[in-house]
C-alpha cells in the first residue's frame, strides 16, 4: 500500500509519501514543506495524512529539503519544532559555499557544503560570514542615484532577537529593487522564483562568445576578468549605468541571483538550527557523475541505508542528482566582479546565475514495482556530461518505470526535465501514470509553454497519464490538453491538496478539488 499526498502550498511544494514495509511496518518520507504560514501550513494538516495511513504513528522516517529555496524550505521549520512528530534523519541540499576562497582545483569535501557548516558548533559565524559576502555583493551593485540611496546596515547581532528577519528583509529589498530593475516585479509569486534556465557560473568562453561593444574587449579581458573579485568593482561602478539599459538589467540580474541567495541561506539556517536542537542527523547525498545511488528500507535500523546490493525489505530510492561535478561547478563559481565586468561591456541580457534549481534532488522512489518521482525544482542539467553529448545511459535507465511525477518547478520552463522523461518515452511504458504539479494561484506564468509541448507531444489514445493541480491553472495555460486534467474528486475549489493512493494494485485519486 502506497500513499501519496501532494499539499497546496502556492508556488513552492510539498510531498508525503507513505509505504507499507514488511509486517505492516508504515515508512514515510516527506519533501519539502512549502514556505509556511501564512501562505501554507504543512505542518497542520500533515496530523490527518499521517492518521489515515499509520493508525495515529507520529513519525517521519526521512525529511527531506529538495534544494536551496526558501519556498521549500520554510515549511519544514513548524514541523521539526513538533516534539511530538519523531523524525529519524535528513537529507539537507549538497549547496557548497562559493564565498570562501579555495583553490579551483581542490577536492569537494563535506565540510565545504553549507549545510554541513551551519550544523557546526560555529554554524552562526559561518552564516553571517556568507551574508556578509552576499550583502557586500547587492550593496556595491546597486544602482547609485537619488532614487535608489545606498543603505548601510550591519549583520552583527544575527539570532539574537529579530536580527536574522530583519536581515531576510533587507534581502528581499534588493531583490525587490533588482526585480523593479528586470522588469518582473509583479503581485504574482511566480515572478519572484529563481530561475531554473540559468547562466553558466563558470563557463568564461561561454562568456566570451556574447556580443561585445568591441573585439578588443573579448580578447583583452579574458585573463583580467579572471581575477576580479568584488573589491575590484569601484565605488563609481554603477554610477553611470542608465536605467533600463542592457548593463543595468544585467547588473539587477546579479544582484536579484545574490540576494536569493541570502534569502535561501536564511531559510536553510533556520531548519539547520531547529534539526541540531533536536539532534537530528542530517547528510548531504550526491551522486558520482552519471551514476545513481542506491538506498533501501533497512527494517533493523529503521532507515534508508545505502547499498546497491541490499537487499530491500520496503521502498527503495534511486538517486539521480545532484553529482558531484555539478555541485563543485556552482561551488568554483568565477568572482562576481567577472560578472560584473562582464555584465557592463556584454550588449545582451544574460541570465541569473543562481544554482538552486539546478542543484535539487532527483529521486526516483520505488515501492510494490511502482515508481514515484520526487524532483522539487530538478533541473537536470548533469544528466548529460555536456551540452554536446547524449544524456546518461544509467541514469535514464533508473527513471523506469514511472507511476507519479512529481513536476519539476511547478511546471515551469524546465528544459532539461521534459527532454529526460522524453528520452525514456514516459509514459509510452507505464500502464497509467499521474503528473503532480504545484503553482501559485492565477500564476501567469504556469503551467509553461514548454509544459503544454511537452503533454502534447505524449498523448495518447487513451490518454493513460493523468495531471493533477493543486491550484486551478488559467484556462489560457492549459489551452489544448484540458482532458488530461484528472476531474475533481470531492469538494471543487481554486485550491486544494491533492492524494493518491495505491491499493490491491491499482492507483485511485482520493483527493483533487480542481474541475477545468
Amino acid at each position: 500500500m502506497i500513499q501519496v499526498d501532494m499539499f497546496e502550498v502556492q508556488l513552492g511544494a510539498s510531498l508525503l509519501l507513505q509505504f507499507k514495509a514488511r509486517d505492516d511496518e508504515s515508512v514515510r518520507v516527506l519533501a519539502d514543506a512549502g514556505e509556511g504560514p501564512p501562505v501554507a501550513d504543512v505542518h497542520a494538516k500533515l496530523a490527518e495524512a499521517l492518521d489515515v495511513f499509520g493508525h495515529g504513528e507520529r513519525r517521519i522516517d526521512l525529511l527531506i529539503g529538495t534544494h536551496y529555496d526558501a519556498d521549500h524550505l520554510d515549511g519544514l521549520v513548524p514541523i521539526i519544532n513538533d516534539r511530538t512528530i519523531s523524525i529519524t534523519e535528513a537529507w539537507l541540499p549538497p549547496v557548497a559555499n562559493d564565498v570562501e576562497p579555495h583553490a579551483f582545483d581542490e577536492s569537494l569535501a563535506d565540510h565545504h557544503l553549507l549545510a554541513n557548516q551551519l550544523y557546526s558548533r560555529i554554524g552562526r559565524q559561518m552564516l553571517r560570514r556568507y551574508l556578509e559576502a552576499k550583502r557586500e555583493i547587492c550593496a556595491r551593485l546597486r544602482p547609485r542615484n537619488d532614487d535608489a540611496p545606498a543603505s548601510h546596515w550591519s549583520l552583527e547581532g544575527l539570532f539574537h532577537g529579530e536580527e536574522l528577519n530583519e536581515a531576510r528583509r533587507k534581502f528581499e529589498e534588493y531583490r525587490g529593487e533588482a526585480l523593479h530593475a528586470l522588469g518582473t516585479l509583479s503581485e504574482n509569486r511566480g515572478y519572484i522564483h529563481a530561475d531554473d534556465n540559468q547562466f553558466d557560473p563558470t563557463d568564461i568562453d561561454e562568456l566570451l562568445a556574447l556580443p561585445w561593444r568591441s573585439a578588443i574587449h573579448r580578447f583583452m579581458y579574458r585573463d583580467l576578468f579572471l581575477q576580479y573579485d568584488i573589491e575590484s568593482i569601484g565605488e563609481d561602478a554603477t554610477a553611470s549605468v542608465t536605467p533600463g539599459s542592457t548593463t543595468a538589467y544585467n547588473l539587477a540580474g546579479i544582484r536579484k541571483s545574490a540576494a536569493c541567495d541570502a534569502i535561501n541561506a536564511i531559510s536553510l539556517a533556520k531548519v539547520v538550527e531547529a534539526l541540531r536542537a533536536r539532534h537530528i542527523p542530517t547528510t548531504c547525498q550526491v551522486i558520482p557523475d552519471g551514476s545513481p545511488r542506491r538506498f533501501v528500507w533497512r527494517s533493523e535500523s529503521r532507515r534508508f541505508e545505502g547499498g546497491a546490493a541490499l537487499p530491500a525489505q520496503g521502498p527503495e530510492i534511486l538517486l539521480l542528482g545532484p553529482s558531484e561535478s555539478l555541485v563543485k561547478k556552482h561551488w568554483n563559481r568565477l568572482p562576481i566582479g567577472t560578472y560584473a565586468a562582464f555584465a557592463r561591456l556584454a550588449l545582451i541580457p544574460t541570465k541569473s546565475i543562481t544554482p538552486s534549481n539546478q542543484l535539487s534532488y532527483v529521486a526516483r522512489f520505488g515501492a510494490e514495482e511502482q515508481g514515484i518521482l520526487v524532483t522539487g525544482d530538478a533541473g537536470c542539467v548533469d544528466f548529460r556530461p555536456n551540452r554536446n553529448e547524449p544524456y546518461f545511459r544509467n541514469l535514464l535507465g533508473a527513471l523506469l518505470p514511472l507511476h507519479v511525477v512529481q513536476v519539476a518547478h511547478h511546471a515551469g520552463n524546465n528544459a532539461h526535465f521534459y527532454r529526460v522523461l522524453q528520452a525514456v518515452k514516459y509514459p509510452e511504458r507505464a500502464e497509467r501514470s499521474f503528473l503532480l504539479v504545484s503553482h501559485a494561484t492565477d500564476d501567469i506564468d504556469r503551467p509553461s509553454r514548454e509544459f503544454r509541448q511537452f503533454v502534447q507531444d505524449f498523448r495518447q489514445e487513451p490518454d493513460i497519464a493523468k495531471i493533477l493541480f493543486t491550484t486551478k491553472p488559467t484556462p489560457d495555460k492549459i489551452h489544448g490538453y484540458e482532458s488530461l486534467v484528472h476531474t475533481n474528486v470531492g469538494p471543487v475549489a481554486r485550491e486544494g491538496d491533492v492524494r493518491l493512493e495505491f491499493r490491491n494494485g491499482t492507483w485511485n485519486v482520493a483527493k483533487h478539488a480542481i474541475k477545468v
